[in-house]
């Protein structure tokens, strides 16, 4: 599939798998036929400069871009057509994009070291930005149940974010030697795969699975005691280990 002139920087399926949104150096996003590999309608254009990412709603009717103009854009995936104006925020660009699971939100990750969510029904941004990477951040991705992103950057780490209270989990995944160019979470979402300038692919656990990896290191479930301490008096007491017995 040939059209654009220069880089092709990134490129997405729609949900229903008939059609490929892609974005160039070119400026542009193109949509494709998944089957024939035919370019579907003419190009969009409106980025001041290189397009670096490209994301489907997940009801695919519109697919959401990214640019090195600092600017997230949406348009209508049937007509190729833009919705509404730009949205703006980031100082610098913009470098991954990704729709939550039920589309009532946008991530993104920028240059500036912050990811952004963003409310595409007012093309608003949603919340202050969430800012701890040392350098440029590069992909972000939303958990399958929506409730956590996973950003990688430059600065050669993860990182997890509480995608409702925008607040950072944990500290940061490390270990890459290089710059993270890229993560996703697995299906069950008990897992996070990163890739790296280094070489190589680094699997973590994402939340889901802290729990169940916990119970791996210790020999009994916490007491009654710690319950009332560390989690709440009010609260009856459950153990969080099924196979492990329980402390008195």
């Amino acid at each position: 599939m040939t059209g654009h002139r220069g880089a092709v920087n990134s490129v997405a399926f729609s949900p229903d798998g008939t059609r490929i949104g892609s974005g160039g150096a070119d400026g542009t996003i193109r949509l494709w036929d998944a089957r024939t590999g035919n370019p579907v309608g003419a190009p969009m254009t409106g980025h001041r400069g290189a397009v670096s990412g490209v994301a489907f709603s997940p009801d695919g009717t519109r697919v959401a871009s990214g640019g090195a103009d600092g600017t997230i854009r949406l348009w209508d995936a049937r007509t190729g057509n833009p919705v509404g104006a730009p949205m703006t925020g980031h100082q610098g660009a913009v470098n991954g994009i990704a729709f939550s699971p039920d589309g009532t939100r946008i991530a993104s990750g920028g240059a500036d070291r912050t990811v952004r969510l963003w409310e595409p029904a007012r093309l608003t941004e949603s919340g202050p930005p969430m800012t701890g990477h040392e350098s440029a951040v590069t992909s972000v991705a939303f958990s399958p149940d929506g409730k956590r992103i996973a950003s990688a950057s430059e600065d050669r780490n993860v990182r997890l974010w509480n995608a409702m209270e925008q607040l950072p989990i944990s500290d940061p995944f490390a270990g890459h030697l290089d710059s993270v160019t890229g993560t996703a979470f697995h299906p069950n979402n008990a897992l996070l795969v990163s890739a790296s300038r280094d070489g190589a692919l680094r699997l973590w656990p994402a939340p889901a699975a802290w729990a169940q990896r916990l119970c791996t290191m210790l020999t009994t479930n916490i007491s009654h005691d710690q319950w009332s301490n560390w989690v709440s008096s009010s609260i009856d007491y459950q153990p969080i280990c099924a196979n492990l017995p329980s402390s008195p």
